[in-house]
């Protein structure tokens, strides 16, 4: 929050990354990502090719997803609730 008197001092995202810190741990969240999705394409092709089924491939692909779907990571109140009641 900016108050009054603090200047010329806006957000930006070369203040973010000039942090050594936040750079590398956006660079290992973009890895992180890359080799999810790498991961979920080769265990389609995976499942595709031993089963030569596409019904499987989707039945694979909504269960990978599933916890994406119900309950998607800007939700955290859901997830609180949800590991409080287990």
């Amino acid at each position: 929050m900016l108050t009054e008197g603090s200047g010329d001092i806006k957000p930006s995202f070369g203040r973010v990354f000039s942090s050594r810190s936040m750079f590398f741990l956006w660079i290992a969240t973009s890895v992180s990502q890359s080799g999810d999705y790498a991961f979920n394409v080769a265990l389609m092709w995976y499942i595709l090719a031993t089963t030569n089924s596409v019904l499987l491939v989707e039945i694979a692909e909504i269960s990978c997803l599933s916890d994406l779907i119900l309950l998607p990571p800007h939700q955290p109140a859901i997830q609180a609730f949800l590991q409080g009641l287990l």
